[in-house]
């Protein structure tokens, strides 16, 4: 089999899409015609109850974020609140009932004059930091970012439980909720396009699909901590990010996480969970070239005591693109119900389904045989119009939760996703020859399904040793996939590349069939040992067992699958790093991390070679700043991938003598420096150095990357304290791929918002403003100046 892609459009299906997405879009619409009635003042009335939903947090950021709310004007001490957790308040309140909420049992008092609010130390304060009696949730509400109104966070998901940023010795980021909101974000291609030091290599063949890179390398990815092997590559459907509460980004080797992959890092898409109190969102998006988008999100408790909640989340877009002959609709449903069987047991289950259709699909640009790159209108789509893509998606997760009375936790998740797309499509298989402008190309059929499955079982909690309080984490997993593509192979033949557009469908029967089951399972563990109040090492490694089976043969047959050479037993995979903590709220750190790739090239003895080892040498500095509103870090790495295959042409085969470094810089801050100003910054540089001649390892990630976004909210009592206002920058040097160099360019976005009451708002945001044209990726423009209007309510 080929490496083309796979898409064909299900008859039927596009119509009652739209009419699913149609009647979406009118409910969301009507929703909003209520909501942005503006209130009858500028600020909440002193008795009037309003939407609360505070999520726990350093006492100090839940005072501001209630403040904001209610136009109110702080006054305290700021030794008052240090070191004290606020508990989640929500629900419809009085700004008084919300204070008495925040500050119960704290032993601090407050004084409001109207809008002025102050706080004072109470007779006999207490010295507990934690104001309320915590319940169990799947996650503490310290990870969860929804109702934060942040663009950081104090702890993230990715090490299977919860860990503050500062305690983990690599470079880690995270897209929060309330910036996916504040971008317009839809898409995980949106979101990973604005994190730091990600790359997006762009293939709109739903088969072939986006992929993303850090530091040169694939990326992995976790849905709530379990693995999901390959799932951000060829073929692998992404859901609406409607239904996700943040995206965690650990960058480099993570095999202690996962196994098996490449040595760039890993992701983790973090669900939306239910909440106990009643609530309800939603959002409605225009934009150029027939963007629109919409999406509804409800919950609540389902019972009277609160112990069965549930959540729903629907999202639907239906958008042709800046290039001509092309559209593409989709629509989401995403549930999720938890259930407390006891005081210390939650139990999770949620169900995701996703339909989407393409129609006119735009393969990669090739470039001329002499490095230059095609002179193209990007508003030109050169290929044919009965090009199509249709694919639909479920996906089911199960997760039980359960704290034993000495601060150990016990955890079972199981995960499954199944994925159909049948597709047609036109590619081109060579450069254009710049003397006659013809170029070969082929007319392709693929009729795909991919399963996932993965399973993870882990215990976590504090022991003691030599007088000192230590914690554990051991661990097990499982990961499978399974892939079918049955495929068309068809030569075209040479073409003038403008007449593309013009080829007639093709008669495109399948001729052949190929089968790939990948399995995985691996045992772990992780030590975090307090050598000195400010010294902490972080120990731990993974022993892996990984298969793969091929199955080749001819359509409507069933090929016998045989295992693949490159099968790994008992794969050791090391994990090592020292935390110093400079100050309570800054740390530095040194970790060295690894991970391994099964080759199935063969050696002169006829055996296979030995994984390639992606290692990592990270040294860097974190920093918490402003009570956790701000977090800062910087970092430099080695990552060395070693034991690529080398072909020995004297003796024609293979020796794991290939190796490539790749040596860099990151840096990030990303919170609020300022009250009122949301902040995210990053910037990478990269130095590949390719050790031996024979490797020719693409440049995928660009040399130099920044990546800025800033939005300002205008302080109540001035006179544009209903404003905000964006502006962002994306940044990248040039990318090489063969004999071609893709430019580095420069991109400005802007945006504008208004505030109709603490329920609705609204957004106008220009992307691209000066109207750069540009390759966002090898073979594809980047998106001209666009515009696009957004209104965000609660009811």
């Amino acid at each position: 089999m080929d490496s083309r892609s796979a898409e064909y459009l299900a008859q039927g299906a596009a119509p009652r899409q739209r009419r699913a997405l149609s009647t979406g879009l009118t409910a969301v619409a009507a929703a909003f015609m209520l909501a942005v009635i503006p209130p009858a003042h500028a600020a909440p009335a002193d008795d009037a109850q309003v939407y609360v939903d505070i999520a726990a947090q350093p006492l100090g950021a839940a005072l501001i974020q209630l403040a904001n709310q209610f136009s109110l004007s702080l006054a305290y001490s700021p030794d008052i609140v240090a070191g004290r957790n606020a508990p989640p308040v929500a629900g419809k309140l009085t700004v008084d009932q919300a204070l008495r909420r925040l500050l119960a049992g704290s032993g601090i008092e407050f004084k409001r004059d109207g809008r002025n609010l102050s706080l004072s130390r109470g007779a006999a304060a207490p010295d507990a930091t934690t104001l309320s009696t915590v319940t169990v949730t799947a996650e503490s509400a310290d990870a969860r970012t929804e109702g934060t109104g942040s663009y950081t966070t104090r702890n993230v998901t990715l090490g299977k439980g919860e860990t503050p940023l500062l305690d983990i010795p690599q470079s880690v980021s995270v897209v929060t909720r309330q910036r996916m909101d504040d971008q317009n974000m839809t898409t995980i291609r949106d979101a990973l396009r604005q994190a730091t030091g990600i790359t997006t290599r762009i293939n709109d063949n739903p088969y072939l699909n986006n992929q993303y890179f850090a530091r040169g390398y694939a990326l992995s990815s976790e849905l709530d901590g379990v693995p999901s092997y390959g799932s951000l590559n060829v073929g692998a459907p992404q859901f609406d990010l409607a239904m996700y509460d943040r995206i965690e980004i650990i960058r480099g080797s993570a095999g202690l996480l996962e196994g098996s992959g490449e040595p760039g890092g890993l992701v983790n898409f973090a669900r939306k969970r239910p909440t106990a109190d009643f609530q309800a969102s939603g959002s409605i998006s225009a934009g150029s070239w027939d963007f629109y988008h919409s999406d509804l999100d409800v919950s609540g408790s389902l019972n009277q005591s609160q112990s069965l909640r549930g959540r729903a989340v629907i999202a639907g877009t239906d958008q042709n693109h800046f290039y001509g002959n092309s559209n593409a609709q989709s629509a989401m449903l995403y549930g999720i119900v938890e259930y407390d069987i006891d005081p210390s047991t939650l139990l999770s289950v949620s169900g995701t389904v996703q339909r989407d259709v393409r129609k006119g699909i735009m393969s990669q640009l090739p470039a001329y045989s002499d490095g230059s790159l095609l002179d193209i209108s990007p508003k030109t789509n050169p290929f044919p119009d009965w090009t199509r893509a249709h694919q639909n998606t479920e996906e089911g997760f199960i997760e039980l939760n359960h704290y034993f009375q000495n601060d150990w936790k016990a955890r079972a998740s199981f995960r499954y996703r199944h994925s159909d797309n049948n597709v047609k499509y036109l590619g081109v298989s060579s450069s254009v020859d710049p003397t006659d402008n013809t170029a070969s190309y082929f007319p392709a059929a693929d009729k795909t399904s991919f399963g996932w499955a993965g399973a993870d079982v882990n215990f976590s909690g504090p022991f003691q040793l030599f007088g000192r309080t230590h914690r554990l984490l051991i661990g097990a997993n499982y990961d499978r996939l399974d892939s079918k593509d049955n495929y068309s192979n068809v030569d075209g033949g040479t073409i003038d590349f403008d007449e593309l557009v013009h080829l007639p469908e093709p008669a495109l029967p399948y001729t052949g069939i190929y089968k790939v089951r990948t399995e995985q399972f691996g045992v772990y563990g992780q030590g975090r040992f307090q050598i000195l109040d400010p010294l902490t090492l972080v120990v731990g490694g993974r022993v892996s067992n990984y298969k793969e089976y091929v199955g080749i043969g001819d359509y409507g047959t069933t090929p016998d699958m045989e295992k693949s050479p490159g099968a790994v037993s008992h794969k050791f995979t090391p994990y090592a790093g020292l935390i110093y903590k400079v100050t309570p709220d800054t740390s530095l750190y040194a970790s060295y991390s690894d991970i391994f790739v099964p080759q199935s090239q063969l050696s002169a003895s006829g055996s296979p070679l030995p994984p390639r080892s992606g290692r990592q040498y990270e040294a860097g500095v974190k920093s918490s700043l402003f009570d956790g509103r701000l977090n800062a870090s910087a970092a430099i790495f080695k990552l060395q991938d070693r034991n690529r295959a080398y072909y020995v042409s004297d003796v024609f085969y293979y020796r794991a003598a290939g190796r490539v470094d790749m040596n860099g810089f990151e840096a990030e801050i990303t919170g609020s420096p300022l009250p009122g100003w949301d902040l995210s910054a990053g910037y990478t540089y990269l130095d590949p150095h390719y050790e031996t001649e024979q490797d020719d390892l693409s440049m995928i990630t660009p040399r130099h990357n920044v990546k800025l976004w800033s939005n300002y909210r205008f302080r109540q009592g001035t006179a544009l304290e209903k404003f905000n206002v964006g502006a962002g920058i994306l940044a990248s040097s040039p990318l090489k791929n063969g004999t071609a160099d893709t430019p580095g360019y420069v991109t400005a976005s802007l945006q504008v918002g208004y505030q109709f009451n603490p329920r609705t708002s609204a957004t106008l945001t220009v992307d691209n403003v000066l109207g750069k044209t540009y390759y966002q990726s090898i073979g594809y423009y980047g998106n001209p100046r666009s515009v696009m209007l957004a209104l965000r309510t609660r009811f």
